[in-house]
């Protein structure tokens, strides 16, 4: 694996970065927070949990009728089945007379290499539930590279199993942007600041 190397900045960028990050996080801050609670409350809401009761109400029943837990694994299943059917494939397209017989050999190698090798099914249907019980779903997408540990020859040896792109549905609270309106993609934010645990990135 290619070693990655860090920029050297000068003493006063670094000043200047760190002081635009703070400024950022500030002002993302106090919607940051009314959001993350509200999709807190969502998921309350779905795991149908109750609130204390109020005084003089200990008594009485609290059952409640799982509705948004219904909904939202009904619209689940209808996304997904729309998205991926019973039997998933990608299909690739000729741009011109000489790759014509190419785009059934690319369609199947990249079918594998999305469903067998980048394993994405799981976390696509992490991330599309959270966009149905939260309104919006964000996924980080680096390069990413997947070993496990073998024995060769009496030797444990690293092996990379997968190396390409990946897709890693984000909690709700580990992405921050600012107040926008009429933003249809994060891309279009004026910036975007993920939270991440250290040890655990991907």
């Amino acid at each position: 694996m290619p070693k990655s190397f860090q920029l050297n900045v000068p003493d006063e960028e670094k000043l200047k970065l760190v002081d635009r990050i703070e400024n950022d996080f500030l002002a993302a801050k106090s919607s940051h927070v009314r959001w993350s609670e509200r999709c807190a409350g969502w998921m309350k809401k779905w795991e149908a949990r109750v609130s204390r009761p109020a005084a003089g109400d200990e008594g009485k029943p609290n059952n409640v009728v799982p509705l948004i837990q219904w909904q939202s694994f009904n619209k689940l299943a209808r996304d997904l089945q729309s998205l991926l059917g019973d039997d998933a494939e990608v299909t690739a397209k000729s741009t011109g007379p000489s790759d014509a017989d190419l785009p059934a050999k690319v369609g199947r190698y990249m079918t594998s290499r999305l469903f067998d090798q980048m394993e994405i099914i799981t976390n696509l249907i992490i991330f599309q539930f959270r966009r149905i019980l939260n309104g919006h779903s964000v996924a980080y997408r680096p390069w990413f590279r997947r070993e496990f540990t073998t024995l060769k020859g009496g030797k444990r040896t690293q092996v990379c199993d997968y190396e390409g792109p990946g897709f890693f549905p984000c909690e709700p609270d580990d992405i921050m942007v600012p107040p926008e309106r009429g933003v249809m993609s994060i891309q279009d934010f004026a910036f975007v600041i993920r939270r991440v645990q250290i040890g655990r990135a991907h």
